[in-house]
């Protein structure tokens, strides 16, 4: 919970975590009813999770958040009822201060670090690569191709924004190792031309660390 999918940064902010154990001893302390049942929530939530097929497992532990909060609360309530107001006053302030970095920390990764490390694993600029195909092809009247290594690694998109943009027209795969440059074609491909087969089109990438889309002639 404390390192989620950005590696660095979790649901819940590494201060908390102190708070979490103070919460404890508070719900132990006050020994009430209704803490006791929140406390059984947060055991056996877990156990939903196993019940549901699905791969984005670390997302379900979003559902900790309500009953994380009360007892991060709780944790807080803790500290409040010392009697040494000079330690309670400290505590605070130190909780304070590393929250408050915590979270700036993780505004500046997730806004400035974080989109540089993962932009490759998204796809490239399809939408504008497939809107440059079709408006090649409806000038010249040549016929749209997709490079059979591009289709294969980018199959669901690709399939998507061929629907969006060829609905009614057949969109063939040409294999470059095997085959001839098709005539009268153009051929969408994440690897650029080379000798007789030129880069008709560039159609740059919307983040750093993405491919730049190629639209071949010959």
């Amino acid at each position: 919970m404390l390192i989620h999918s950005t590696g660095r940064h979790g649901i819940f902010l590494l201060p908390t975590f102190p708070l979490f154990f103070l919460g404890f001893l508070q719900l132990y302390k006050e020994k009430k009813l209704m803490y006791y049942f929140i406390f059984a929530s947060l055991i056996f939530t877990p156990l939903l999770f196993t019940m549901v097929g699905s791969v984005y497992r670390a997302s379900r532990l979003l559902a900790y958040i309500p009953t994380a909060s009360f007892i991060f609360t709780l944790g807080v309530k803790f500290i409040l009822k010392i009697k040494n107001k000079t330690i309670e006053k400290v505590l605070l302030l130190f909780f304070f201060l590393l929250l408050s970095l915590s979270y700036c920390d993780f505004v500046r990764y997730y806004w400035y670090d974080y989109p540089k490390l993962i932009s490759g694993n998204f796809s490239p600029n399809l939408d504008g690569a497939m809107a440059e195909l079709k408006k090649l092809t409806l000038g010249t009247g040549k016929n749209p191709y997709f490079e059979k290594s591009t289709y294969i690694s980018q199959k669901a998109d690709m399939q998507f924004f061929k629907e969006v943009y060829f609905p009614y027209q057949e969109v063939k795969i040409w294999t470059r190792e095997k085959e001839p440059f098709p005539v009268q074609s153009f051929v969408l491909s994440s690897i650029s031309g080379s000798g007789e087969i030129i880069n008709y089109r560039a159609i740059p990438s919307l983040e750093s660390g993405q491919r730049t889309m190629y639209i071949l002639g010959k």
